[in-house]
């Protein structure tokens, strides 16, 4: 055995070996377009609340609550498929999002009545929260090089989905109305549906799960691809290169022994959560919370409020009256310029095949897509709702998400996720797939975890003979398992940072969207606050459009400088100021500005606040070991949506009511809140391995 270790290597090696190639280019597509699909479904929200306005007569609280109601389905969506991912692979969860996503997306274009549409938004959100399995599935294919740069760089494809849906809006809501622009913005969707069945599951997830021949095969895929060689010998854990003596890797027969596996699954997912807020992660988890809600409150806030302004159909400055069917051009394109300024199972997924270095810049990269997909919904709207109202951009909103469905069939599970599940075998073909692919070696030796390399005594992996046990006693297990992700990521070692993660997420999304949507409130040209002349009821101007599009195209140069920042400067040291960077130039709104003023501080804003967004995320991904990392992601995005359910209230609520100042002084606060948070987080995951199992002394 000692040998065998010795010559073996571990899924971070076999992907530094074969590095950032033609597979992994092909990897940041496909989580990208997971991402650009989600990005058209949520840049929605700046579109349909002044359609349905002046077609269904619906009240500002109503229309409020249309954007909460998608954030309720986020927040079940997002730990739902994060423990999917986790317990039954990122492909698994993949296709989950795609179906849901695409499904509801579509039926929301034919919605009869306001109460429907709710129902239906509610489970678009529901689908789309588990955008964070992309990330994690691309995230799990990447080395540790340059990492960060990666990630960050399919944010891009979120930038796009903005830009495209902001676009559509602009063509297809003054001509066909908005059932053809929900209709075209559920075509990604479609797409992902399609495309997953060419995706492979994860080497990392493979090889955990004891499916060490499945992992090995994928990275054989991905060295052919990238013509690479994989290193010599035999997949092995990180744990096993410690601790020979006591390694206890799950076993490829492991599967042959059904019930007794599917009830140690059940106990071990039901364990999950309270590892989040055990000591070791708990102070992560609680900075990571805080900091989501902050980021998605004021995203969110300010891209409505980009609506609100835009729309101009607030009470408060309106003087003139516009026409009851037109649509405002200035909507879409003030959606469009916000999306450029900025997702998670697909980073979560792409996560794991990237190597160590560069990283985060990998996942800054991939993250673009992101702003794809919010520049395509921009697009779609100021297309589709003029013409053929909301109903058809909710349809083609969901195409990109069954988009997904179907690419899910091609697409690997993570060798990262197939491991720390006792599945070794499909975590090495994985990885070999991927060694393929790059054109690059395997090392020599099996495929080992961190911990058989330092603590082989203390390993305790699923081996690939659990899944043989009988089938009653294997689902008991997987049922403990969801319960016990839960407590994993609340026990003493990960409590911390759970509950810091819970404060950042709930931060940034609040502020986040907050800020999306007072671009559109303060877009407005007939709000009693300061408006001389009334337009007509049904009448848009092209102002929404144009602020709504340029604030979208301000977060291309945010994740520039965002990639910039976080291979040289840390994950932690950039989130700090980038966050006091947003609340600087927010502060000038406390005062009402021209239109000018006023756009140009929401877009720094929004470039800068989605920058710090797309690295939390990055960060989040990196920090919480494979066991949990899905889990601890969908729970942190799930505590960020409350803020984007709350940030309606703030960004339009208060806006509308001419209580500007009050709305950024809400925003300030909550964005501060994260700020300080971030100081708090216990270390620093630049060019660190991702971690499979807790480790105290990392996590505290």
């Amino acid at each position: 055995m000692g040998d065998e270790v010795s010559h073996g290597y571990t899924v971070d090696e076999a992907l530094s070996s074969l590095g950032f190639g033609t597979f992994q280019g092909a990897a940041l597509v496909f989580a990208g377009i997971g991402w650009f699909a989600d990005a058209m479904e949520v840049t929605l929200l700046s579109f349909i609340g002044p359609a349905l306005e002046s077609e269904w007569s619906v009240s500002p609280t109503e229309e409020s609550f249309l954007s909460t109601a998608i954030f309720g389905g986020m927040i079940v969506g997002s730990y739902f498929f994060g423990f999917i991912a986790d317990a039954y692979g990122r492909r698994m969860g993949i296709r989950g999002v795609a179906i849901v996503t695409f499904a509801a997306g579509l039926l929301s274009a034919f919605s009869p009545d306001y109460k429907s549409l709710v129902v239906l938004r509610f489970l678009v959100g529901f689908g789309a929260a588990g955008g964070h399995v992309y990330s994690s599935w691309f995230l799990e294919f990447i080395p540790t090089f340059n990492r960060g740069v990666w990630m960050l760089i399919m944010s891009f494809s979120w930038v796009i989905g903005e830009l495209l849906e902001t676009s559509l809006a602009w063509l297809i809501m003054p001509r066909w109305g908005w059932r053809w622009l929900l209709a075209l913005t559920s075509v990604p969707s479609l797409a992902m549906l399609l495309l997953s069945s060419f995706a492979p599951e994860t080497p990392r997830y493979l090889f955990m799960k004891g499916r060490t021949n499945e992992a090995v095969s994928v990275l054989e895929r991905v060295a052919l691809m990238n013509r690479k060689e994989l290193p010599t010998g035999s997949l092995v854990s990180d744990h096993r290169r410690t601790k020979p003596d006591e390694e206890n890797v799950p076993s490829e027969e492991t599967p042959l022994l059904s019930s007794e596996s599917k009830k140690r699954d059940v106990k071990r997912y039901l364990g999950s959560l309270p590892e989040l807020f055990s000591s070791d992660l708990l102070g992560i988890t609680i900075l990571i919370w805080i900091m989501f809600f902050s980021c998605i409150f004021a995203y969110y806030g300010i891209q409505l409020m980009i609506s609100t302004l835009s729309s101009g159909q607030s009470d408060c400055r309106s003087l003139s009256i516009p026409p009851e069917n037109a649509q405002n051009d200035s909507l879409y394109i003030n959606v469009l310029i916000a999306c450029l300024a900025g997702g998670h199972v697909y980073a979560a997924w792409f996560l794991e095949f990237i190597p160590s270095s560069n990283r985060g810049a990998w996942m800054l990269v991939m993250m673009c897509s992101w702003i794809l997909g919010e520049l395509l919904e921009a697009s779609l709207a100021w297309i589709i709702m003029p013409r053929w109202g909301w109903r058809w951009l909710l349809a083609l909103s969901s195409v990109p998400s069954f988009t997904v469905l179907l690419l899910s069939t091609f697409v690997p599970e993570s060798p990262r996720y197939l491991f720390t599940k006792g599945r070794s075998d499909e975590a090495i073909r994985v990885l070999e797939k991927i060694a393929l692919v790059n054109r690059k070696e395997l090392h020599s030796g099996s495929l080992v975890s961190d911990h058989q390399k330092k603590q082989p005594d203390e390993v305790n992996f699923p081996s690939e003979e659990t899944h043989l046990i009988s089938s009653s006693e294997s689902k008991t297990r997987s049922f403990e398992k969801c319960l016990g992700s839960v407590s994993e990521l609340l026990s003493p070692d990960l409590l911390g940072t759970t509950l810091l993660a819970w404060i950042m997420f709930f931060a940034y999304t609040f502020a986040y969207y907050g800020i999306q949507l007072m671009v559109s409130a303060l877009s407005s040209r007939h709000s009693d606050c300061d408006s001389s002349s009334i337009l007509p009821n049904n009448v848009q101007n092209d102002n929404l459009y144009i602020n709504v599009f340029i604030t979208c195209l301000a977060e291309i140069p945010g994740l520039l400088l965002a990639m910039v920042l976080v291979e040289r400067f840390g994950r932690k040291l950039c989130m700090e100021i980038l966050t006091i960077l947003t609340v600087i130039v927010i502060l000038p709104l406390l005062s009402h500005q021209n239109g000018t003023v006023t756009t140009a501080l929401l877009v720094s804003g929004r470039m800068f606040l989605s920058a710090a967004f797309n690295t939390l995320c990055v960060y989040t991904e990196e920090v919480y070991p494979t066991s949990v990392r899905a889990s601890g992601y969908g729970l942190a995005t799930a505590v960020g949506r409350i803020g984007g359910m709350i940030c309606p209230l703030v960004a339009v609520g208060l806006v509308r009511g001419c209580h500007q100042t009050l709305a950024v002084i809400f925003f300030g606060i909550v964005i501060l809140i994260s700020g300080i948070a971030v100081l708090f987080f216990p270390f620093e995951t630049k060019g660190r391995g991702l971690t499979d199992v807790v480790s105290n002394k990392e996590c505290i």
